[in-house]
């Protein structure tokens, strides 16, 4: 035992019968992690010990061992608990001759001898089975207990039930459940699949092609050629893949909905992927959900409720960086927290058809507008709030338009939130109609503001916003206000039916009361124009950047307006 402490083996039986402190422990565990003399001696003592005993013929024998294997937390705590645990060995007890009576006839009594050699036994009994579990639990040959991938990295991860030091980045990952309460954890599995865990979740690795999630998000990157299909299991439902991605969402109920970003999977009625009754195959943009009885339908799914592995890179940055990555993990909560956001327009274009301009709230892409419209233009993409982004540029006197088809989930009067980034690289001319929702006279909601070209001398220079149900309504103008050429704003409008609130950086600029309307019809949107039968009033077209737009069906406070100014400002 050249080099070990004196007390090593005192330390070895001490962590073995569950009789060490935290110190000892710690000791006995930095010196099998350090010196592989030391973890060979513990095989060798442990060894010994199980060969020694013979008593009813048990023989062990165990080749000494060149794997480097580690002891680590969980494995001593096995050990303790299974001695902890373990059955009695009952003492054998040798019969007692009669003891005299004591003087005043009281009998006296004495304990029977115990055997030493079951004392012995007891040990070796228990060192055995105690080395029978170390030796499974931290031999690499274990079987179901070989690591099914890796953590390969996480933002902001907490886990529930697993140490941090268990769980960091680039630890093994074995069979087993998982449950993350907040962040994001990307686990890369034997197969190549790469999986991101969103919490709270709570995930059971199962084997390197298939896990069950309980509840909670997930997407999974497949890469193709497997031979085998990689499946997603929940308790309605399975997704079988075979080398796509996609994302999977179990709700407390166990309703399960998927979506599918790129290849095609099959989505089945029953949390056995082998035997089910139902499928439904679903390819690139399509969404299907199972219910809490295990029925299956195409009902549309939002595609940003899932994190993807490609954006593992946004929260990782977020903190480091900030600007377009705040922003970006901003809209990922927003997103999955607020159910009142009806349109969101990044003003980033879509890679298969730069004319179209997603509505990334919308369920499946529902409600998108279109570049240019009759007798109307397509503005152009131009650099956004950073250079990650895009955003759009209108020109005045270029007769350009966006339009969104009539879509009742937008057509609604109150109560009702505008939000919009823009920019006025012009100075001098600025601004016009941003947004309107009418069909011809009849007006759901019009946000503009107007520059001093305007036609109407009491709108220049205003914010403007106009309810019109035919009634002779006016719209309501705001103080003036003239903003800074070559400067990004954040503007939002809110209405509750009674009173309409101007905000202009996350600040208050003015609120004033405002009747508006009861019943909403459906209408069309158009961005960038006014248009009532035909286009009019040119001197109206906006003149600036678009960089995003937001539509909520609900009033937010001035800290939530605070709140999107600040992660959004460039």
């Amino acid at each position: 035992m050249s080099g070990l402490p004196n007390h090593f083996y005192d330390l070895v039986l001490a962590c073995l019968y569950g009789l060490a402190d935290e110190e000892q422990a710690a000791e006995l565990s930095a010196l099998l992690e350090k010196d592989a003399g030391a973890r060979q001696e513990y095989i060798d003592f442990l060894c010994m010990y199980a060969h020694l005993h013979r008593r009813k013929g048990a023989c062990l024998f165990v080749e000494p061992s060149t794997d480097e294997t580690l002891l680590n937390e969980y494995a001593w705590k096995v050990l303790a608990e299974e001695e902890k645990r373990a059955e009695a060995v009952l003492v054998e007890r040798f019969a007692e001759e009669p003891v005299p009576a004591a003087a005043g006839g009281r009998e006296g009594s004495r304990r029977a001898p115990v055997s030493k050699l079951s004392i012995y036994s007891l040990i070796l009994s228990t060192a055995a089975l105690i080395f029978l579990i170390a030796y499974a639990y931290l031999s690499p040959d274990r079987g179901e207990a070989a690591s099914v991938g890796r953590l390969n990295r996480t933002a902001d991860a907490v886990w529930q039930g697993v140490s941090g030091h268990n769980m960091a980045e680039g630890c093994e990952v074995y069979p087993g459940p998982l449950k993350l309460v907040k962040g994001l954890a990307e686990i890369t599995l034997e197969t190549g699949a790469r999986v991101v865990l969103e919490g709270p979740c709570l995930v059971t690795v199962e084997t390197p092609l298939q896990v069950y999630l309980a509840e909670g998000r997930l997407s999974a990157l497949v890469k193709g050629g497997s031979k085998q299909a990689f499946v997603v299991r929940s308790p309605t439902a399975s997704v079988v893949d075979y080398g796509t991605e996609f994302g999977v969402f179990v709700k407390p109920d166990g309703q399960t909905e998927a979506y599918v970003y790129e290849g095609m999977v099959q989505m089945r009625d029953s949390s056995d992927p082998v035997r089910f009754s139902k499928s439904m195959l679903l390819k690139k943009g399509q969404s299907g959900v199972s219910d809490g009885q295990g029925r299956l339908s195409d009902l549309p799914v939002n595609p940003y409720h899932f994190v993807r592995a490609g954006d593992m890179e946004v929260f990782e940055q977020a903190r480091n960086i900030g600007g377009y990555y705040r922003w970006r993990s901003w809209v990922y909560r927003v997103h999955r927290e607020d159910s009142s956001l009806a349109a969101h327009y990044f003003f980033e274009r879509d890679g298969g058809d730069e004319d179209c301009l997603i509505n990334a709230a919308g369920q499946g892409g529902a409600a998108s507008g279109r570049f240019g419209d009759a007798g109307r233009n397509k503005p152009i993409w131009v650099p956004g709030r950073w250079p990650q982004k895009e955003g759009v540029r209108f020109e005045r006197g270029r007769n350009q338009a966006i339009v969104i088809p009539a879509e009742p989930s937008l057509s609604f009067v109150q109560p009702l939130t505008i939000s919009t980034w823009v920019y006025f690289p012009e100075k001098g001319r600025w601004g016009g109609h941003l947004i309107s929702c009418r069909e011809k006279h009849r007006i759901n909601y019009q946000f503009s503001l107007f520059d001093d070209k305007y036609v109407y001398r009491y709108q220049q220079n205003r914010f403007e916003f106009r309810q019109y149900d035919g009634a002779g309504k006016a719209g309501f103008y705001s103080q003036v206000f003239v903003p800074q050429d070559g400067m990004w704003y954040h503007f939002a409008m809110v209405f509750d039916g009674r009173e309409v609130r101007f905000y202009v950086n996350g600040e208050l600029f003015q609120a004033a009361p405002y009747a508006g309307m009861d019943k909403a019809a459906p209408a069309e949107i158009v961005l960038g124009a006014m248009k009532i039968d035909g286009y009019v009033l040119p001197e109206g077209d906006f003149d600036g950047v678009v960089d995003e737009l937001m539509l909520f069906r609900r009033c937010l406070s001035g800290a939530e307006i605070r709140d999107i100014y600040e992660n959004g400002k460039p």
